[in-house]
C-alpha cells in the first residue's frame, strides 16, 4: 500500500519512487532502506527529511491509486474510472486569444491586432437588428455576450457578491444578484494596472458599443459617469451593467421605451414643441432655473430628469407625442404645393402646335396658306408633307384654319357639334363643380406619385 502523509498526500524516496507501508508502525522500508516519518508526515532517512516532487505530481499519483482502486473495486456498479487531468501543451487554447491564458496582448502585433477585431466586433450580423435596450430582446443578447466571452477568454464577469467568503457571480448569468458598487469594486481591482483584465474591459466596450442601436447608444450617453472610471476610461463592465439596469427597469417614470423618447432632439420627440403653459414646459422651467441658481444640477442629471418627467407625462396623457394625421395634412400640402409648381410652369411655358409655338418658346409663323378658307367644292381635308389637315372654323377657339388635330377634339367645340363649352352649363353650377374636378385630378396625381415612390 502506498504510504500517505497527514495531509493525505503520497510519499517518494529519493530515487522518486513511490513509497510503500511494510509495518503498521511509522516505518517505511523500500529495497532493504528505512525510512522514518516526521511530525508532518513526510519521509525522513539518515540524511535528512527526503525532498517531494511538486504538489501537482503528487495529486496526480494520488488520482491514479484513486482510479486504479475504482478500476479494482467499483467496476460492478458500472462507476466510471476517474480521468486524470492532462497538462496542456504549451501555446494551446479553445480560442486564439485563451492560448496565452492572462498573458497581456500585444497590440503592437498583427495577432494581437487580429484578437481586438475579433473581440469587438458586434454581437450582430448585418442582417440582423442591434439591442435596442428592450426587455424582450435581453435575454438574445445576453446569450450572445456569454458566448463571446468564453471565445474572448474574459474573466472579468465574476463579481465578488461577499467579502468575507469570496464568493463570485457571473454578471451575465446572475445579474440581479449583483448590484452597481459590487461591479465598481471589481473594476477598481484592474483599472489603470496595465493587465490582461484592463484590456478585456476595453475590448467588451467596443464589442457592446458596436451591439446597440443609436437610440440605445444616446439613452446611456445620459448617464455617462455611471461607466466613466476614476481615471477616465470607459468601462465595458460598467457599461454592460447599466445596460442591464436600463433594459429591466418597470418603474413607470423610467420604463424603458426607445421608440417613444430618447436622444432629446425634435425628431426623436415626435416634434413636439409644448406651449408655455404645458405640464412639460413648466417642469423644464423649473429645472432651468435651479440650474441658473446654481443648485447642484449636472447636464447630465438635467438631461435625465427631463427624459424620465416626458415619459411620465406622455404615459398620463397630459402631453401629446407626434400627431400622425399633422404629418398627412403636411405631407399631402406640401404634395398640393408641388402639382400646383407644376401646373404653373406648364401654363407659362407649355406649347403646342396650334399657337406656332416652338418647345423653345420662339414663334413660328405658320404657312400662308394654312388660311385659306377651301371652297364648296374643295375638300374638307388634305395631306401636306405627310400631314393630314383638316379646315377648322375654330369656334371661338382660334381663327378659321387648317390643323393638324381632328375637329371633334377643338377646344371651341363640344363633340364636334360646334356648340360652346360655356353654353353647356350655367356659369354658377361650372364655378361649383371646378374644384370638385380639380381635386379630384390632383389626387389621382399624388397617387400616381405615391406610387412611384413605393
Amino acid at each position: 500500500m502506498t504510504v500517505l502523509n497527514n495531509d493525505g498526500l503520497p510519499l517518494f524516496d529519493r530515487q522518486g519512487r513511490l513509497l510503500t507501508l511494510n509495518d503498521v508502525q511509522d516505518i517505511v522500508d523500500q529495497d532493504d532502506e528505512i525510512y522514518q516519518r516526521d511530525a508532518n508526515g513526510e519521509p525522513v532517512d539518515g540524511q535528512g527529511l527526503i525532498a517531494q516532487p511538486p504538489i501537482g505530481i503528487r495529486i496526480q499519483a494520488l488520482l491514479v491509486m484513486v482510479n486504479q482502486n475504482n478500476n479494482n473495486q467499483g467496476v460492478q456498479d458500472n462507476q466510471q474510472p476517474i480521468q486524470v487531468p492532462r497538462q496542456p501543451p504549451a501555446g494551446f487554447g479553445r480560442t486564439p486569444a485563451r492560448a496565452n491564458g492572462q498573458a497581456v496582448i500585444n497590440y503592437n502585433t498583427r495577432e494581437g491586432q487580429n484578437i481586438y477585431r475579433e473581440n469587438s466586433r458586434s454581437l450582430y450580423c448585418d442582417s440582423e437588428g442591434c439591442f435596442d435596450l428592450t426587455n424582450g430582446k435581453l435575454n438574445g443578447f445576453l446569450g450572445k455576450l456569454e458566448h463571446r466571452a468564453a471565445q474572448a477568454g474574459w474573466t472579468i464577469m465574476d463579481i465578488v457578491i461577499d467579502n468575507a467568503t469570496g464568493v463570485t457571480r457571473n454578471l451575465i448569468r446572475y445579474y440581479g444578484e449583483i448590484n452597481a458598487d459590487q461591479v465598481w469594486n471589481k473594476v477598481h481591482t484592474y483599472d489603470q494596472t496595465f493587465t490582461r483584465a484592463e484590456q478585456d474591459d476595453a475590448q467588451l466596450f467596443a464589442c457592446l458599443i458596436a451591439s446597440i442601436s443609436d437610440a440605445a447608444q444616446n439613452t446611456l450617453a445620459l448617464k455617462e459617469t455611471s461607466y466613466t472610471t476614476v481615471t477616465g476610461e470607459h468601462s465595458g463592465l460598467l457599461y454592460l451593467k447599466l445596460i442591464i439596469t436600463e433594459s429591466t427597469l418597470e418603474t413607470k417614470s423610467t420604463i424603458n421605451d426607445v421608440d417613444q423618447a430618447h436622444g432629446w432632439d425634435a425628431k426623436d420627440h415626435g416634434g413636439t414643441r409644448e406651449a408655455e403653459d404645458s405640464p412639460f414646459y413648466r417642469f423644464i422651467e423649473q429645472l432651468e432655473n435651479s440650474y441658473n441658481d446654481r443648485t447642484e444640477l449636472s447636464t447630465d442629471s438635467l438631461m435625465t430628469k427631463a427624459d424620465q418627467k416626458y415619459k411620465d407625462l406622455l404615459e398620463k396623457e397630459q402631453i401629446k407625442g407626434k400627431n400622425k394625421k399633422d404629418d398627412a395634412i403636411m405631407a399631402l400640402t406640401t404634395k398640393v404645393e408641388q402639382l400646383t409648381e407644376k401646373c404653373e410652369k406648364l401654363k407659362d411655358g407649355g406649347s403646342n402646335s396650334n399657337n406656332g409655338k416652338a418647345q423653345s418658346g420662339k414663334y413660328r409663323k405658320p404657312p400662308s396658306w394654312v388660311f385659306n378658307e377651301p371652297s364648296n367644292e374643295e375638300p374638307k381635308t388634305k395631306t401636306v408633307d405627310g400631314k393630314v389637315w383638316n379646315w377648322c372654323e375654330g369656334n371661338g377657339a382660334h381663327k378659321p384654319r387648317w390643323v393638324t388635330h381632328k375637329l371633334s377634339e377643338c377646344r371651341g367645340t363640344k363633340n364636334g357639334s360646334g356648340e360652346s363649352k360655356a353654353s353647356d352649363k350655367n356659369p354658377k353650377e361650372k364655378k361649383e363643380k371646378e374644384p370638385v374636378k380639380w381635386t379630384a385630378a390632383m389626387n389621382a396625381t399624388i397617387e400616381d406619385k405615391d406610387s412611384d415612390d413605393e
